[in-house]
Order: C-alpha cells, then sequence, then structure tokens
C-alpha cells in the first residue's frame, strides 16, 4: 500500500513540475531530435560546474539516457572532460566540474556520437567576475530600513538579477522573489515596498532570515545540430546569507 502511495505521490509531483519519467536511448534518436540544455556555473573565480540535460525535442519530453558509444565533453582554457551521468528521480543530466571560472573565457560544449552525427561545437563565454561588497553577512534590519546592495558593475546596458529567499519562523515555505536591474553595480532594497516581506504577519517582531542571491548571465550559441529549441548559458552567482530582519 505504502509503495502505491510514493508511486503516486511521484507521479503527481511530476504532472505539477512538467518533468518526465521516461527515458530514451540515444541511439534511437538523430542529433537533431535531441534538445540540449546547457548551463555552466561559477560561485567563485576559481571553478566551474557545467550541467547538461538531454531531452526528446522540447524540455518536458523523455530524458535522453546516453547509450555506449555516445558521450558529452566540456572544454576550456586547455581542459578538456567528459561529463558524468546524474540519475535522480526526476530526471537525467550530466555533470562535472572545470578549474575555470575567469571573466570571459570561453567554454565549449561536444555531443559525440557513434552512429549519428556529433554536435561539436556549442559555445558560451563565462561573464565578468563580480564581488558583492554589500550588505555584510549578520546585518540586522528593520522593516523601515533600505537595504543598500553593492558590487562590482559592468554595465548599465547589462543586467544583474536579484534573487531574495525570505524564510520566517511562522511560514512553512520561504518567499522567493526575483528582480532584475541594470548591472551598474548599485541597487536600493526598500523593505516596505517588497511584496514577500508584506506576506509576514504584522507586529509579529519575528527575525527572518534574508538571502541575497545575485546572478550574471551570458547565452551562447548552440552546435545547429542539435534541436532548435536548445540553449547554452553560462553564469556568475553570488550570494549573501543570513541577513536578519526584524519585521
Amino acid at each position: 500500500m505504502k509503495g502505491n502511495q510514493v508511486a503516486a505521490m511521484i507521479s503527481s509531483l511530476l504532472i505539477l513540475t512538467g518533468c518526465s519519467s521516461d527515458n530514451t536511448e540515444s541511439d534511437k534518436l538523430e542529433t537533431s531530435d535531441i534538445q540540449a540544455l546547457i548551463t555552466i556555473k561559477a560561485t567563485s573565480d576559481s571553478r566551474s560546474r557545467i550541467t547538461a540535460e538531454l531531452n526528446r525535442k522540447r524540455s518536458t519530453g523523455a530524458n535522453v539516457s546516453l547509450s555506449q558509444g555516445d558521450y558529452i565533453t566540456a572544454y576550456a582554457q586547455g581542459q578538456l572532460i567528459r561529463l558524468k551521468k546524474d540519475h535522480d528521480i526526476l530526471d537525467i543530466d550530466y555533470q562535472g566540474y572545470l578549474d575555470s571560472a575567469d571573466s570571459y573565457t570561453q567554454f565549449t560544449f561536444a555531443l559525440m556520437r557513434e552512429n549519428f552525427e556529433n554536435a561539436p561545437d556549442s559555445r558560451v563565454d563565462l561573464p565578468a567576475n563580480f564581488e558583492i561588497h554589500s550588505p555584510q553577512e549578520n546585518t540586522h534590519y528593520i522593516e523601515s530600513d533600505n537595504i543598500d546592495i553593492n558590487w562590482d558593475s559592468l554595465s548599465e546596458y547589462k543586467t544583474m538579477e536579484i534573487r531574495l529567499n525570505l524564510n520566517c519562523k511562522n511560514k512553512e515555505n520561504p518567499d522567493q522573489e526575483t528582480i532584475e536591474t541594470e548591472d551598474d553595480g548599485f541597487y536600493t532594497l526598500d523593505i516596505d515596498q517588497i511584496e514577500m516581506f508584506n506576506t509576514v504577519s504584522a507586529g509579529t517582531k519575528e527575525d527572518c532570515m534574508l538571502t541575497v542571491t545575485l546572478t550574471r548571465r551570458n547565452k551562447g550559441e548552440i552546435d545547429p545540430h542539435l534541436d532548435a529549441d536548445s540553449m547554452i548559458q553560462a553564469i556568475q552567482v553570488r550570494e549573501v546569507s543570513d541577513l536578519i530582519i526584524n519585521i
């Protein structure tokens, strides 16, 4: 009985998330029928994580599992690695790490096939490194305060993504909100004007914990032999946690 309940829960979760538990072996698919979703993520100036998810035709389609003879490589600054399969309950992806995270480093991703056409030339440049200069961890604020966020700027014509994650004791799940702003190195967060802060019961004088995550993103060029909806991106991510907000 418990097994049936678990299976039903997993099935419901897959439906809600738009994921599929069906897997397709790559030796059954032409390269043009494989959609690749590739992300290079750097959280410091020394190392990058590469994740590649392969799907059949579209992102909500069946995951593609590489058959024997098919493999994925990533290359940057003289380093070449073969990505390894990571299989969890919801999906399959391929992961690896490179000791390369310098500003504007170019990463090349290749899907090599035994019986079909290779896709050896998906490329993206890592965005410029940056550091967050303020706020500092463990800083205290009240709801009438402003939080000044300062980072190494790039250009007012570029975009910086600011993600807020608020965790309060009287709420079961954390609240999240995302703001896009010019990548000019400065943003003032008015606590009283942010919607998710207004969902906390007024006057509770509760200490909530805020995490601020900044993401700088570049989109790259996908190999034309892959499905047209494929995507490759590189992101630089930095965060400040344990900001204490008394609401």
